[in-house]
């Protein structure tokens, strides 16, 4: 009937007077769009955080106001997918198999995410993980000025965020902060004092020299790969599954093999699709399981099956709606049932 379908981000990016820093990747976003608020902050300029992390940007929809403000706007394909501008500064973290059911496949996701940098003009910085080919491609295209980063560059040392995933967040924090001239030694100062978002790698609690660390936002296999290697051969124990949106569990299982892990909590939907890619790995030797949807039981499962001094895992490689309201709701039952140990 010719009425406009627009979005709430896509008007924003239309009226906005500030400059907008967008952080988009599968995995990642909020940490990174966090840290660079928190290093905007301590050096003196006006960050303000929106998107999906923050304020919605309909708070901030005044025409008359934004000048000398830098909005660091988290952006997911859903917000990108519509797009005709993109942000001064954009920042691409990683790609990897997540949405593809709303999308339709691959190339779709990946075709919303690039709008990250279409639309930018030379006088923009596109700040991109160079880990990927699809992403190094983007940067060959734009007209922005292109400032690359990868898990092959030199280490960071002094940060307070576990993995090596979490290196690259913070190295794409660092070059949007010294693309606008900040010091490095502010932005080393103001990385020491990050505090680690929620729901991520979250340290919740001790039992009997077990600790147990909630990443209910592992959502796909990927990123939980990335946090057992976090806590290289100290996971004793997993909590695993979720509803399915058809991801491959082959690389899941075989690092949970290679990083000894005793015993493996399963939640429906995709549990028994875990397990299955853990018997294939290895069709002779695998942990202790069980197949439950109940958190308290998962837990009580775990802490019975994990040694003294070793980690209790709960990063389910899968979203949370099979079972739980949201991954908040998840998180806190998982923190319930800690509380409930004797």
């Amino acid at each position: 009937n010719g009425v406009e379908i627009t979005s709430q981000t896509r008007l924003f990016f239309a009226i906005c007077k500030g400059k907008i820093i967008g952080v988009t990747g599968t995995k990642g976003k909020s940490t990174t769009t966090s840290l660079i608020y928190h290093i905007l902050k301590e050096a003196g300029l006006q960050p303000i955080l929106v998107g999906n992390i923050g304020k919605p940007c309909l708070d901030y929809m005044d025409e008359n106001y934004g000048k000398g403000v830098y909005f660091c706007f988290e952006l997911s394909s859903f917000q990108l997918s519509d797009l005709d501008r993109s942000p001064h500064i954009a920042v691409f973290l990683n790609i990897f198999k997540e949405h593809l059911d709303y999308h339709g496949g691959m190339d779709a996701y990946f075709r919303a995410k690039s709008n990250i940098t279409r639309y930018q003009n030379n006088k923009d910085f596109f700040v991109y993980n160079s880990d990927f080919d699809s992403i190094k491609q983007l940067a060959r295209e734009t007209k922005a000025t292109s400032l690359e980063f990868s898990l092959g560059d030199k280490k960071i040392k002094d940060i307070p965020l576990a993995g090596d995933h979490n290196l690259n967040n913070v190295k794409a924090a660092m070059l949007v902060a010294r693309s606008l001239g900040i010091s490095l030694k502010q932005i080393t100062e103001a990385i020491k004092t990050f505090k680690p978002l929620e729901h991520r790698l979250q340290f919740v609690g001790e039992k009997n020299n077990i600790r147990f660390i909630n990443d209910t936002l592992a959502t796909i296999p990927e990123a939980t790969i990335a946090a057992l290697r976090a806590f290289d051969g100290q996971v004793g124990s997993i909590i695993l599954g979720g509803s399915d949106r058809g991801a491959d569990f082959g690389a899941l299982a075989k690092e949970i093999l290679n990083q000894k892990v005793l015993a493996v909590a399963l939640f429906p939907d995709t549990g028994k699709r875990i397990w299955q890619a853990i018997e294939e790995v290895a069709p002779d030797k695998f942990p202790k399981h069980i197949f439950t949807k109940d958190m308290k039981e998962a837990v009580e499962f775990c802490y019975r099956h994990t040694p003294r001094g070793k980690v209790c895992l709960h990063s389910a490689a899968s979203p949370s709606f099979s079972v739980f309201r949201d991954y908040v709701d998840r998180s806190n039952q998982f923190k319930s049932a800690i509380s409930g140990l004797e």
